[in-house]
């Protein structure tokens, strides 16, 4: 047990075990059941330690006697269809060069299992054949698929038709279902009755000068889909929850808080400094636009300071009414937070019958609900039924990507686990909670922590805890930054507090990371803090003008001409920005350049949003399906149309088309596509017949 651990008076016989000195796998003698928590940060090999781990459950005499050790017993979980085809590449591959008698690979392996070399070959080969002839078995899922698979086998008692369809993409089922609630909505209706509740309270959290939702269908779709998700991948139901009298309450105070500081203010004699947010919140507050107070900064005192000991009371009076208003602020800043979503959640449920009938009507699942109409089944306690139906019984999890793991989805997985550790099985969950900070797909990196620091336990083994310390992809100049940042400034400096606790919670200032011997005096680092007050002159309460040169254009791109006349070519450089909409302005610095610096948007990268796949998945659907007026108009007026009959010597410009368009849809005839071949019978032949 840790010495952490102890103090807390946590029980030693489930109290992660650290052993981070250790290998991973380490010798011949394994017991069961057995659970590793594996730390590995990005480049310091986690599916080379899960291949390893695979390979010594499969190949091991001392864990076929021990355990269930078949293709069928074993399940890698991971959350990427990319990830799956690494892993199960990885596997084959080390199988592979096994049966061909690799040396290092076999030398690797032998540490982990009482074979001889010729053996351990035979072996390998038998399993790489047993691999290919029973593929469906080599369970290395995403998590997606294997829920999607327990689902299935559970079907009837959950009350889904047995041939019903998972639907990966809900937003056009979802924009349907909605469309037809929309139909009973009216002055009547009690629809419409809610739906003028959710209107005003989407109208009344707007700022000012923002533009009214005449028409808030369209955002309370969008909102609605969203949420939908979100609230599928927790384990809780949200409460709209009625915040009007508690805003009420804040309001008045702050008009009091903002009244009292103006009081203070006039009679202290003191300078009032322009540079503080307070005299633009006390007109807002005063005025009753509360949330023009939202994000406000509260760091700059209403006066300036004073030397005169007579104005150190009233001084100190102003800043404890200032703190006290910052503390309003911050809660009216909460609130409306939990207010800007109730519309939408009142929504989702007035909705909600709606969307299961169409669902039903369909017979369709959205892949969202199936974590979370799995986790009341398996709350029952049938999971050896589930087992059953599934066909397996699965005795050693392994999963990738832990901290990428959401509540629901472990709500569903642990009593899988626990009854596999009750039958002595293993399990391997590898991750590192410092990649979590985007939180992708409503991931929660606490569950991981409560299991590395003994908050959450399995009764029947203890946890031991490891840590990848070597890093093969950086090199040993990037890691020193790293550490400098992370484990030395952020752990030494004492302004920054909260900023330390909050990187703590995720393991950002505790990581133990050494760079391999290849990587030694490799990498670069330059840091630039560019400050724009001290550059331009501003005060807190300036913003930059859309076109003023700012510091970090001028610093970004005397970077670039210094890397070009230092040999590097445009392809090897790479612009990194925070945000999305930063990419659209360093976008613009770039082309600004005389001359212009060639650049790629990685959006554009992505073939989906090119107009020239829009134009061939427009071609193929009318092609599926003849009479979709829609899809063969939009291929019509696009490219590709355009220069095949350009390169035939028979251009045609769009106004032709648009005539023609407006012709067909004026008389309402026979299909877009008839119409076309009945008027341009040449360009038919040539462009269309054959396909």
């Amino acid at each position: 047990m840790s010495t952490r651990n102890a103090r807390r008076g946590l029980p030693t016989r489930s109290s992660p075990r650290s052993a981070a000195a250790e290998p991973l796998v380490k010798d011949i003698d394994l017991s069961f059941p057995r659970f590793v928590l594996l730390k590995a940060s990005a480049g310091a090999g986690k599916t080379h330690a899960l291949a390893l781990w695979y390979l010594q459950i499969l190949l091991s005499e001392e864990v076929a006697k021990k355990t269930p050790h078949d293709l069928r017993n074993i399940l890698a979980i991971t959350f990427t269809r990319n990830s799956v085809r690494e892993m199960k590449s990885r596997i084959l591959s080390w199988l592979k060069e096994l049966a061909f008698g690799d040396k290092k690979k076999t030398g690797q392996v032998l540490h982990l299992v009482s074979l001889d070399p010729r053996t351990l070959s035979l072996r390998a080969e038998r399993l790489v054949e047993d691999i290919l002839g029973r593929y469906s078995d080599f369970q290395v899922t995403t998590i997606d698929s294997f829920m999607t698979s327990v689902f299935k086998a559970s079907a009837l008692d959950l009350g889904v038709p047995p041939h019903f369809q998972v639907v990966l993409e809900n937003s056009s089922l979802f924009e349907y279902a909605f469309s037809r609630f929309l139909r009973r909505v009216n002055s009547r209706s009690a629809e419409g009755e809610m739906f003028l509740k959710i209107s005003e309270l989407i109208s009344s959290s707007q700022k000012k000068g923002q533009s009214f939702p005449w028409d808030p269908t369209s955002l309370i779709l969008d909102k609605m889909t969203s949420l939908y998700t979100r609230l599928n991948a927790q384990t809780k139901a949200p409460e709209a929850e009625d915040l009007e009298s508690r805003r009420l309450e804040v309001e008045a105070a702050l008009r009091g808080r903002a009244a009292e500081i103006r009081r203070l203010i006039d009679g202290s004699g003191l300078e009032p400094n322009g540079r503080s947010t307070f005299f633009r919140l006390e007109a807002a507050v005063q005025e009753g636009r509360f949330n023009d107070i939202l994000g406000a900064s509260y760091k700059t005192s209403p006066v300036r300071k004073s030397q005169s000991p007579a104005a150190k009371p009233i001084g100190e009076a102003l800043e404890r009414a200032w703190r006290e208003m910052e503390i309003l602020g911050r809660e009216y800043q909460s609130l409306h937070a939990r207010r800007y979503f109730r519309p939408y959640l009142l929504a989702l449920a007035a909705f909600a019958d709606t969307l299961e009938a169409v669902k039903r009507q369909r017979e369709v699942v959205f892949i969202e609900d199936i974590p979370k109409r799995l986790s009341a089944y398996i709350e029952e306690g049938i999971v050896p039924d589930i087992y059953f139906r599934l066909g397996d019984r699965i005795s050693h999890f392994l999963i990738d990507e832990f901290q990428d793991t959401s509540p629901i989805q472990w709500a569903n997985l642990r009593p899988l686990i626990e009854n596999a550790l009750a039958e002595k099985g293993s399990l391997l969950v590898v991750g590192d909670t410092k990649q979590a900070i985007y939180g992708f797909r409503e991931a929660d990196y606490r569950i991981m922590r409560n299991l590395e620091e003994g908050g959450e336990r399995f009764d029947s083994v203890e946890t031991t805890v490891r840590e990848l310390r070597e890093n093969h992809r950086s090199g040993e100049r990037i890691l020193d930054f790293v550490k400098e940042i992370f484990l030395s400034k952020l752990n030494s400096d004492q302004k920054l507090g909260e900023f330390k606790r909050q990187a703590s919670l995720s393991g950002l200032t505790g990581f133990h990371q050494e760079v391999v011997p290849k990587n030694k005096r490799r990498g670069h680092v330059t840091l630039t803090l560019l400050d724009r007050q001290k550059d331009r002159g501003e005060s807190e309460e300036e913003r930059p003008e859309p076109g003023d040169d700012l510091p970090e254009k001028t610093a970004l791109l005397e970077k670039v001409g210094d890397l070009l006349r230092r040999g590097y070519s445009y392809s090897d450089i790479a612009v990194l920005t925070y945000k999305n909409d930063s990419v659209v302005e360093v976008s613009s610095w770039l082309s600004e350049t005389e001359p212009p610096i060639p650049f790629i948007p990685f959006s554009s990268l992505d073939i989906r949003t090119r107009a020239i796949t829009r134009e061939i998945l427009a071609l193929l659907t009318f092609l599926d399906s003849p009479p979709n007026d829609l899809a063969f108009a939009e291929f019509l007026l696009g490219d590709i149309l355009a220069r095949k009959l350009e390169s035939d010597g028979r251009p045609a410009s769009a106004a032709d088309w648009h005539g023609f368009l407006y012709d067909v849809r004026r008389r309402r005839g026979a299909p877009l596509y008839v119409a076309f071949r009945e008027r341009y019978p040449e360009i038919w032949q040539a462009c269309f017949e054959k396909l």
